[in-house]
């Protein structure tokens, strides 16, 4: 099956990736899971904790955050759901309740691997990779991630794309919006689990032996070719995503001295 070669981050590019300049999670003594609860009774402490699973768990999801300009002080914890929101000014709503065990199942690629903690810290990094795709359309890798994306997802038939979360009912006779839900996710797959997760997943696209597992979820089907174009342009779009925003948010900053 499709191998990605080529694909592999040194150590220090790992702890690199993972380091923040302005985002400094604090560790709690006794580590208190992400629980609604929690997220209710010491917002604060939950912040801390959803910080601190994110840089423990993914390869450059807290680079990811803070290039997307991520205001923590801002973020909104909602104790009653798990439904998320993404605001264009760096604020997002958060529900901290874990998904539904089938719609766990259904957009999660090896759902298996996360558990409640690094569940939670994955919807926060998605909410956060909506900024990122935005701001990556104005570059040429990120317009060809967008190509790739509509390609395969096409306004005829929407039901099935790349990503089984852009694939929900809730997003239904919205196809554009399938196609950012779509983008924004595949970023959100890159920084959490690295190219190495994608490549993973690009197998999961080709492999006849999950076609009844994809048409279920709304996936489509990639050849080997366009697997290995796959990972290679959301690799250079996510990137280039970290690049771009840092420098518009360093920009921004600039113009307001």
């Amino acid at each position: 099956m499709y191998n990605v070669e080529g694909y592999t981050q040194s150590q220090d590019q790992k702890d690199e990736s993972k380091a923040s300049p302005d985002i400094d999670p604090i560790e709690p003594f006794d580590k208190p899971n992400l629980t609604p609860e929690l997220s209710r009774e010491n917002p604060d402490l939950y912040k801390n904790r959803l910080l601190d699973t994110l840089k423990d768990s993914s390869t450059s999801g807290i680079r990811a955050v803070h290039a997307a300009g991520i205001d923590m002080k801002a973020l909104t914890l909602y104790s009653d759901r798990y439904t998320s929101r993404a605001y264009a000014n760096g604020r997002v709503d958060l529900g901290t309740e874990p998904m539904d065990e089938q719609v766990r199942h259904r957009i999660l690629f090896n759902a298996d691997e996360f558990d409640p903690n690094k569940e939670v810290a994955y919807r926060f990094l998605h909410e956060a990779c909506h900024t990122l795709y935005e701001e990556v359309l104005q570059t040429s890798e990120g317009k060809a991630l967008e190509d790739t994306v509509r390609l395969h997802r096409h306004y005829l038939d929407d039901e099935r794309g790349l990503t089984a979360l852009a694939s929900l009912t809730h997003y239904s006779g919205n196809t554009y919006r399938r196609y950012k839900e779509d983008g924004t996710e595949l970023l959100t797959m890159y920084y959490y689990g690295g190219p190495e997760y994608v490549a993973a997943y690009a197998n999961y696209l080709c492999d006849p032996d999950y076609e009844d597992d994809r048409r279920a979820k709304g996936i489509t089907t990639l050849t080997t070719e366009q697997a290995y174009e796959f990972v290679e342009t959301v690799a250079r779009a996510a990137e280039k995503a970290l690049l771009h925003s840092q420098a518009l948010r360093a920009q921004g900053s600039t113009n307001e001295t």
